[in-house]
């Protein structure tokens, strides 16, 4: 079984938040996602290496202020 990480996002405002899901979206080793709008934050699950690469796309946009990751299988 592959291994899956859980990513959990937070963003400094609904402008970077928005733009983030876009990026999440379009990656198509994304394998579910969570947008909670009211604490700006965003979290998705998907294989480490893709994952890694859709968090350095966001963050080099800018707005990120945390992101966590946790292994789920």
């Amino acid at each position: 079984m592959a291994h899956v990480h859980v990513h959990t996002l937070h963003f400094a405002n609904e402008a970077e938040l928005t733009r983030s899901l876009g990026e999440v979206l379009e990656s198509a080793f994304v394998e579910d996602c969570l947008v909670e709008p009211a604490e700006l934050r965003l979290r998705f699950l998907a294989p480490p290496k893709s994952a890694a690469r859709v968090v350095e796309r966001i963050y080099l946009h800018g707005g990120l202020t945390w992101c966590s990751r946790h292994q789920i299988r």
